[in-house]
């Protein structure tokens, strides 16, 4: 019997450090150096340093969780869509293509997204990168805590979903996250 559902892909958060190009009000995903990123809490002396590395807008962000699931069925990416908003990912959503292929993004609205430098030249203090870092940080215990939740909400071998089904469970495996069908354990 085949998966009923795989990932395609995933990030248990981030924080991260991006130096774009010198105008700030583009979006750019291309041309940007990564200053920094850790899929852990960040300390302020780490921000300093890669900082000193940026010459056009370096942005402070925090990306929270996101998992990507391919479903062979619309009712097995209903039941972990109901899992995602039950843990507290209330950005996820479901989408069928035009050959019906069913995808669910599971995604939550916790992020954070600061410039700290225009130009190369740094425009705040150190005690609001130490404070914005603060945040950051809460934000990644936030996110950590969602993660968990919707792993051990009543999901064992023994035991059924907070919807009253043995359905999925995330597997968090170090910034990765992955979807096993009912309990079948995770591979550290």
């Amino acid at each position: 019997m085949r998966d009923q559902f795989f990932t395609t892909s995933s990030c248990a958060g981030r924080i991260l450090l991006l130096d774009g190009g010198i105008n700030g009000f583009e979006v750019q995903k291309q041309n940007c150096c990564w200053l920094l990123v850790t899929h852990k809490l960040c300390v302020k002396d780490d921000v300093i340093v890669a900082l000193k590395k940026a010459n056009g807008d370096a942005t402070l962000k925090f990306e929270p969780f996101v998992l990507h699931v391919q479903c062979r069925q619309l009712q097995d990416a209903q039941i972990l869509h109901s899992v995602a908003i039950d843990a507290g990912f209330r950005n996820s959503g479901i989408t069928v293509g035009k050959r019906g292929k069913t995808m669910l993004a599971v995604r939550s609205t916790h992020g954070l997204e600061v410039p700290l430098s225009h130009k190369g030249k740094l425009m705040v203090t150190e005690e609001y990168i130490d404070f914005l870092l603060n945040v950051a940080n809460q934000k990644m215990e936030e996110n950590k805590k969602r993660i968990e939740s919707s792993v051990v909400a009543g999901y064992g071998k023994d035991k059924q979903s907070p919807r009253g089904r043995n359905d999925g469970r995330w597997c968090l495996q170090g910034s990765q996250v992955s979807v096993t069908e009912g309990y079948k354990g995770c591979i550290k």
